[in-house]
């Protein structure tokens, strides 16, 4: 079959030095009260999954009808399929643990990707939506987007433009150039694509077209080109306090972008060394931040600026700096670098409560505590909201990863985050007890999930016994997490 690969691109390994992943991964281990973190380097090895003689013979059928350009079995391609959340594709990776996804093809348009999705399926082969392997659905096969590259702007006087799901920001940007339209392409760190950032309503006027739930194009309108564009942010010693600011800019100001960063976010750039000399953390911490996007003719946007900072400054928070964050996915490859494992869920909510009570509740998830007795994991809820889309609440949680078992330990702290139990049975303060690690053997997983599992537990068998001598044994003392 085709192994069409990826551009390469700089690691992030080579991208920080070693010497700043272990000043992050020393401040881990410090707030998860570890005397230091096991961390691994990314595997070059990629473990690929055996294939019954049924689904081999059907995915090689499928490449035949198609064009070599159209369908790719390489692991670097199928990584980029979203049929998981994005931590999991990244933990993945960097185990050299080969995706579910068996193949992707590469339609160019909404009809195409029909086509293909008939002809699949009339081999026998199931069609993986976005986010299905996070739901337990089984399937052989996705779609990427980088032959829909389409871009209509015959409605560009009206500021209406049509592009297909993979335009980049650089080829929105040339053709909005044209028609002196603004693009708001500095919010990359936040939206790697313009699709991404439709889907998200960060453009006005949105209409997406999908197949099988999958966006093949959008149409939004564009505002006439800006003049100015402030990207402050605000530091608080408090995470309600700047929880509260967010809500009073969405009420008074016109912000095309408004988030809150965790402590964590902020402390794990400052250990990697990526704020700038002259805007580094100071005083004592926890620090929590909020940003805010403004566009605009310049005299305005410093007008909405001048506004929001004044509201910043009632709820406590100072200014810090501007300019863009630490990428998603750079992110969570320095945490594993250093490390941590990291989970994180993302819905949609009305208003800023923290989530605490879930997040509480995996402090004794027996998929790691077992692990790693009395050390703390560490949570945080941030929130945030594009100028035409709903408020987003994420929570995340950081803990010492397994390394024997980390994409089942991932997968089950998931699901106990997507799908929590009623606050009344958990521990508490009041209640210390724990609850205990499945049985392995007795928990419901899925077929793709017991194979993982059978193999990376024959691989724990096989350590020799002085690796097993030193693991630390389990405590059953009560703990609880540390809340950032």
């Amino acid at each position: 079959m085709s192994q069409k690969s990826s551009p390469a691109t700089l690691s992030t390994e080579a991208l920080f030095g070693q010497r700043a992943l272990a000043r992050l991964g020393n401040w881990l281990g410090d707030n998860f009260k570890m005397a230091g973190l096991m961390s691994l380097p990314a595997t070059t090895n990629w473990k690929e999954i055996a294939l019954d003689e049924k689904t081999a013979q059907a995915l090689t059928e499928l490449q035949q009808t198609l064009y070599p350009e159209m369908i790719s079995t390489a692991p670097a391609d199928r990584y980029l399929a979203e049929t998981e959340p994005k931590f999991m594709r990244v933990l993945r990776r960097y185990h050299g643990t080969a995706p579910e996804c068996l193949a992707v093809v590469f339609p160019s348009s909404g009809h195409e990707l029909s086509g293909m999705i008939a002809q699949a399926e009339a081999l026998g082969l199931s069609f993986l939506r976005r986010g299905d392997k996070a739901t337990g659905q089984k399937g052989q096969f996705a779609a990427l987007p980088h032959r829909m590259t389409s871009l209509n702007d015959h409605q560009a006087k009206q500021g209406l433009i049509t592009m297909g799901a993979g335009v980049s920001w650089d080829q929105l940007g040339a053709v909005a150039a044209k028609h002196e339209l603004g693009v708001p392409s500095k919010l990359s760190d936040r939206f790697p694509t313009p699709m991404a950032a439709a889907e998200a309503g960060l453009f006005a006027h949105t209409t997406i077209d999908r197949v099988q739930s999958y966006p093949v194009s959008a149409t939004f309108h564009l505002s006439p080109k800006r003049f100015a564009w402030l990207d402050p942010i605000w530091l608080f010693h408090s995470q309600d306090a700047a929880a509260k600011a967010m809500a009073q800019l969405l009420a008074e100001t016109p912000a095309l972008y408004v988030e809150t960063i965790s402590n964590i976010e902020l402390q794990s750039g400052s250990a990697l060394g990526f704020w700038h000399l002259n805007t580094p953390l100071r005083g004592k911490g926890p620090h929590y931040g909020l940003r805010a996007i403004y566009q605009g003719g310049l005299l305005t946007a410093r007008a909405h600026l001048a506004e929001a900072s004044s509201i910043v400054r009632r709820h406590g928070g100072r200014s810090w700096r501007a300019g863009a964050m630490l990428g998603e996915t750079r992110q969570m490859e320095a945490w594993l670098l250093a490390g941590a494992g990291h989970v994180t869920h993302t819905e949609t909510v009305d208003d800023f409560a923290p989530n605490e009570g879930v997040l509480a509740t995996l402090a004794d998830a027996a998929v790691y505590r077992s692990q790693f007795p009395g050390a703390q994991p560490l949570a945080a809820t941030t929130f945030a909201k594009t100028a035409f889309g709903p408020l987003k609440r994420r929570s995340s949680l950081w803990y010492p990863r397994d390394v024997a078992l980390p994409l089942e330990e991932a997968h089950e702290i998931y699901n106990i985050m997507a799908s929590p139990a009623a606050p009344s049975q958990y521990p508490t303060d009041q209640e210390p007890a724990r609850q205990e690690r499945p049985d392995p053997e007795a928990t419901s997983q899925s077929e793709e999930w017991q194979a993982i599992r059978d193999a990376l537990m024959a691989q724990v068998h096989e350590r020799p016994a002085s690796q097993e001598a030193a693991r630390p044994q389990k405590d059953d003392s009560p703990s609880r997490m540390k809340r950032l």
